[in-house]
C-alpha cells in the first residue's frame, strides 16, 4: 500500500471552533434549571406560600406540572390547573389524591 507524504494528510483545522465546556456540568454547587423568575421545579412542589403558588402558576408555565404535585395547593388552584387540559398536570394531580 502506498502511503501519503504527511505533507498532503489532511490536517485538523487548529483554528476550528470548538464547543465550550460548561464550567458548571461537575460542579458541585450547580443547581437546578431556573426560570428567570428563580423558581425551580423543587420550589413548586414543595411551597406552602399561596401567593408564591400563584405567582409560579402565572409566570412559569414550564412549572404546572411540578406545582400539581404539590400537597399544599389550595383548590382554587388545583380547579385551574385541573382545567388547563395538560396530561402531565392531570397525571400530577391525580396521584395526589
Amino acid at each position: 500500500a502506498y502511503a501519503q507524504p504527511a505533507a498532503q494528510q489532511p490536517q485538523a483545522d487548529p483554528y476550528a471552533q470548538q464547543p465550550a465546556a460548561d464550567p458548571y456540568a461537575a460542579s458541585p454547587y450547580a443547581q437546578a434549571p431556573q426560570n428567570p423568575y428563580g423558581f425551580t421545579a423543587e420550589i413548586a412542589r414543595t411551597t406552602t406560600d399561596q401567593m408564591q403558588m400563584a405567582e409560579i402558576a402565572q409566570k412559569a408555565p414550564e412549572l404546572y406540572a411540578a406545582l400539581a404535585q404539590n400537597p399544599n395547593l389550595y383548590p382554587a388552584l388545583v380547579d385551574w390547573l385541573s382545567q388547563l387540559g395538560d396530561p402531565a398536570v392531570n397525571a400530577a394531580l391525580a396521584s395526589r389524591q
